[in-house]
């Protein structure tokens, strides 16, 4: 099990040559490898079986026999493999139409920047009724299917959320 890391290689102005490539996750060394590179050709050192720790990941892929060209001997980059983040999704019927269609809308996009789909957030649905606004400083954002439907006491409630830095996406019903 684990995921499949790709490392492209690339030669410029190159002889056929033997390349090593070391990959390094959250400042570990978990795998080195080895592959020929045809002259000026590319060549894709695949890792198979890398585990990442449900969190974000770094992750180093290194040249072991540095060339000319120091700057690209290195690529780091991130791996974003945190839990899904809860947004409830607050409702006049959780069975409605709009519920099945904002949450099938947020497994299909993934957040902004992040290469995943479909584990970044977790679509909660709640009653209005059953809604308690202590619980918004839990979330970094609430969906509301139905803005016409929330009581006064919640709609303040929600302005101090949206004033700490929180957001709302709100609907006009069906």
């Amino acid at each position: 099990d684990g995921d499949q890391v790709r490392v492209g290689i690339k030669g410029y102005q190159s002889d056929q040559q033997s390349r090593a490539i070391t990959l390094v996750v959250n400042d570990k060394e978990i795998a080195e490898q080895s592959i020929d590179v045809s002259p000026s050709g590319r060549a894709i050192v695949i890792f198979d079986g890398v585990q990442f720790k449900p969190e974000i990941n770094r992750v180093r892929a290194s040249l072991l026999q540095p060339d000319a060209l120091e700057v690209d001997n290195h690529f780091n980059y991130a791996v974003d493999r945190s839990p899904p983040e809860p947004v409830p999704l607050i409702t006049v019927n959780p069975y409605s139409r709009s519920v099945t269609y904002m949450s099938t809308a947020l497994r299909t996009v993934g957040a902004p920047g992040n290469s995943q789909t479909a584990a970044n957030w977790t679509v909660e649905p709640v009653m209005v009724d059953n809604f308690n606004p202590r619980t918004l400083e839990r979330y970094n954002w609430v969906l509301i299917d139905d803005i016409g439907a929330i009581p006064q006491a919640l709609e303040e409630e929600l302005v101090r959320f949206l004033q700490a830095g929180g957001a709302v996406f709100a609907a006009a019903g069906e």
